[in-house]
């Protein structure tokens, strides 16, 4: 079924999205803006940050769209901060990374927060995982399924015709092998014609893991996720999974209400 993008005064609708069904959406705001300034708008909204599969869809909707109405993009192909996040961590003493979506709870403004403080100091977040919050997001990933063992080696290349929509790794990061897929798609139609048909991972290996947390095996380290944009098309690394909180890029808010 064919993504349909709805076009409206105040804000636009997609329809038939894998995984992800039917959603409202705001413009993106104009400026390139701070994580936790990102979530102060959407919460003036009174919409949720959108997650990395929420920014893929839009931008893969705005992208078919825009050859047919010749409309625009709505900067959904700049430089996206989203309520996707990756916690490093050791479980039974072997490095993993989970993904999941902050909500738009105090406690994850507070994580922004700290994060921003974190890497403006050229630090990490840690974060214990005994942290309510932190326990709360790592018990979202094990119900969803999105937990993965750390990198072998980095990065990890995939193969945008086969492996890209259907990688573990790849499959925990956008939530679904469908919206996977769905972007592998979008990269396929956006790379330059002297690139081969691949996309870099850049992450941490497992052997990096136990040397960060080496001292600290009860917490984690807290990255934003990011998607990139079309200048990082050039260098075929499209999803950034190791974002700072101190960096600023567009951003936009989901309504709360389906449509």
């Amino acid at each position: 079924m064919v993504i349909e993008l709805v076009r409206n005064n105040k804000h636009y609708v997609l329809k038939n999205v894998p995984t992800l069904g039917s959603f409202a959406f705001f413009p993106s705001f104009p400026d390139k803006i701070l994580p936790v300034q990102s979530f102060d708008l959407a919460c003036s909204q009174n919409g949720h940050l959108p997650s990395l599969a929420h920014s893929v869809a839009i931008r893969s909707a705005f992208y078919e769209d825009n050859k047919k109405t010749e409309k625009g993009f709505d900067c959904s192909n700049e430089p996206q901060y989203l309520s996707t996040i990756s916690i490093k961590f050791l479980q039974e003493g072997i490095p993993h990374i989970a993904f999941t979506e902050l909500d738009m709870s105090t406690e994850s403004k507070d994580l922004l927060q700290k994060g921003y403080n974190a890497n403006s100091n050229n630090k990490d977040l840690f974060l214990p995982l005994q942290d309510s919050l932190v326990s709360k997001l790592l018990n979202a990933s094990r119900k969803s399924k999105r937990i993965v063992p750390a990198l072998d080696s980095n990065p990890l290349t995939l193969s945008l015709d086969s492996e890209y929509g259907s990688h573990p790794y790849n499959i925990a990061l956008f939530g679904s092998q469908d919206i996977a897929q769905l972007n592998a798609e979008y990269l396929q139609q956006n790379i330059l014609p002297e690139q081969e048909p691949q996309e870099f991972i850049y992450d941490y290996t497992g052997k990096d893991l136990k040397s960060i947390l080496h001292g600290k095996e009860e917490s984690a380290l807290i990255r934003l996720v990011t998607l990139g944009g079309t200048g990082f098309l050039q260098y075929n690394y499209d999803v950034i999974v190791c974002g700072v909180f101190n960096g600023k890029g567009k951003s936009r808010s989901i309504h709360t209400r389906k449509k």
